[in-house]
């Protein structure tokens, strides 16, 4: 058994790493994988989309997951393959000082509708970035406004989609996510005995 990074005790120890994924249209669990390891993990993006192909003849539409759920290079391969991703980049200090160093013209306010109306109405810069080990432009929206410190930063290969929609989109999924903590919580799905944590993935499909 392998240490795994457990977010509820902070620090690393033995444990299960499992990837599990569910249609946003459904309320229920459509893939799950209780046997990764980390050689694998990375890969696993990939893995689930090979099995949904042999299920249904076709790949899936999008996939909405995480920042640490998969590497550039698969982002790069989901690409390759026209599969749409919608994913969080992860807040380097340098990409973030960079960013909250822009102007406040630079900054454009939109509407949201699946979140608080507290948080509805965050400022948005939409622009193309790239980065290593993806061999085409990719799409960032930092967000701020969200109650957050830090702006939160989308990357996504949508290239036309209205910034609006994409951050609501991404909101859905931190709703699945809470929806799954709360019935891993309330039944102990993740005891599998005292000492052995369960550490999840979540890549939910649109």
């Amino acid at each position: 058994m392998q240490k795994h990074f457990v977010s509820k005790r902070s620090r690393r120890q033995r444990g299960i790493l499992a990837m599990v994924a569910r249609e946003a249209s459904q309320r229920m669990l459509i893939y799950g994988d209780a046997t990764m390891t980390k050689a694998r993990q990375n890969d696993a993006v990939l893995e689930f989309i090979d099995v949904w192909e042999q299920r249904t003849g076709r790949p899936p539409k999008e996939l909405v997951f995480d920042s640490r759920f998969t590497t550039y290079a698969n982002l790069n391969e989901l690409n390759q393959r026209k599969i749409y991703f919608l994913t969080l980049r992860r807040r380097h200090p340098a990409i973030v000082e960079k960013i909250q160093q822009r102007p406040a013209s630079d900054w454009k306010k939109i509407q949201l509708h699946n979140i608080g109306r507290k948080y509805a109405t965050p400022h948005v810069i939409d622009e193309p970035v790239t980065v290593r080990n993806y061999s085409a432009d990719l799409r960032q929206i930092a967000v701020k406004g969200l109650g957050h410190e830090k702006p939160t930063l989308l990357m996504t290969n949508r290239m036309e989609e209205k910034p609006a929609e994409l951050v609501d989109r991404y909101a859905r999924r931190m709703l699945i996510e809470n929806s799954i903590e709360d019935a891993i919580n309330f039944f102990h799905m993740d005891a599998l005995s005292s000492t052995v944590p369960l550490r999840r993935k979540f890549p939910p499909i649109f």
